[in-house]
């Protein structure tokens, strides 16, 4: 737990108070976004590996 703690950028995207970038920022606003972007980032890479 200490080093996710002393860690900014963590600290930062996780509480939402210093997001180290606005992407940070809004998908901590947005999860439907962040979850959006992994299952399309999960989809692509079993297509790939489908492909293969």
């Amino acid at each position: 737990m200490l080093k996710i703690e002393q860690s900014p950028s963590l600290v930062g995207a996780n509480n939402g108070l210093t997001p180290p970038t606005r992407t940070h920022w809004s998908e901590a606003k947005h999860p439907s976004v962040m979850s959006k972007k992994i299952s399309y980032q999960l989809n692509r890479s079993v297509n790939k590996i489908a492909r293969d």
